[in-house]
């Protein structure tokens, strides 16, 4: 039996003591987390990993059952989305939640307004986080 969402953010939130670090990756960064992951770096593949599994929920929506954008609960439209990472505070995506944000105009495609709609979006699920430190395009 797999563990709950909210026993998943509660086991997260105990070990991270409360504090996130959230990594924004938009479709033009995937060339470069590739190359990363080429060079051998272990976290590059923990982030592609993320993102080719959020690829995946995302093409395997329906119509009738679309995966939702976190930030406006649109369906989200398989080739224009964001992926946000929230995981333990400098430790790298090992325990990890990981989102998608839709580009329409309400939640991006700007750097500023994909980073307020990440905030917002994880302190819906995660109200007692405690910081959010934000990685705009967390390959960087």
């Amino acid at each position: 039996m797999s563990e709950s969402w909210s026993g998943c953010i509660q086991r997260l939130h105990d070990a991270s003591g409360g504090f996130l670090n959230i990594m924004i990756v938009r479709p033009h960064d995937i060339g470069e987390v590739v190359g990363m992951v080429q060079s051998g770096d272990a976290l590059a593949e923990r982030i592609a990993r993320a993102v080719a599994d959020m690829m995946t929920v995302v093409g395997q929506g329906s119509r009738r059952t679309p995966a939702l954008c976190t930030s406006c609960w649109k369906p989200l439209l398989r080739s224009r989305f964001t992926v946000v990472i929230a995981s333990r505070d400098h430790c790298g995506p090992s325990d990890m939640i990981t989102m998608a944000i839709c580009n329409r105009p309400l939640c991006g495609p700007t750097g500023e307004a994909i980073q307020r709609q990440a905030a917002a979006a994880l302190r819906r699920i995660w109200p007692n986080a405690r910081s959010v430190a934000l990685q705009d395009s967390g390959i960087a």
